[in-house]
C-alpha cells in the first residue's frame, strides 16, 4: 500500500509518500493550494491520503474524494499523538508519524461531513441560536 501523509500548513505543506511492503519514505514540499494538491495526487497515485485535522482539512479531504481517493484525518488531540516525549518536532517528522500510525492501523481518525453539513454548521454557529 501507498499512503501520501500530509502535513498541512498555512502557506506549505509537507507530503510523505509511505510505501508500507518497505518501509520507504520520500518527502516533497508542496505549496498549499488546491491545484498544487490536485497535482500531487495525480503524480503519486495514493491508496490512501492522510491529514491531521484542521481548519484546511475540510477541502483537502473534498479534493481527495472528488479524485476517489480515500482520505482518513486524523485526530490530533488523542493520546497516540501526543508529543511529549519527543526532542525533535518537524513538519516531517508529523508527515511521517502520519503515514507510520496509518500504516500500522492505530491512527484515531474524525469524521469529516459533507460540504453542505459544514457551510450550514458554520452558517448556523456564526449567527447564535438558530
Amino acid at each position: 500500500m501507498e499512503i501520501l501523509a500530509i502535513d498541512l500548513g498555512k502557506y506549505e505543506s509537507v507530503a510523505c509518500k509511505y510505501v508500507t511492503a518497505t518501509g520507504t519514505a520520500r518527502f516533497a514540499t508542496v505549496v498549499t493550494h488546491a491545484n498544487e494538491f490536485d497535482r500531487l495526487l495525480s503524480q503519486e497515485s495514493p491508496n490512501l491520503v492522510v491529514i491531521e485535522t484542521c481548519s484546511i482539512a475540510g477541502w483537502v479531504h473534498d479534493l481527495c474524494c472528488q479524485r476517489g481517493v480515500k482520505c482518513q484525518v486524523a485526530n490530533s488531540s488523542s493520546e497516540a499523538w501526543k508529543w511529549k516525549n519527543v526532542k525533535r518536532k518537524t513538519d516531517r517528522d508529523d508527515a511521517l508519524k502520519l503515514a507510520q500510525l496509518a500504516a500500522l492501523q492505530q491512527l484515531p481518525t474524525v469524521h469529516v461531513p459533507a460540504p453542505r453539513k459544514r457551510v450550514n454548521v458554520a452558517r448556523y454557529s456564526s449567527i447564535g441560536n438558530p
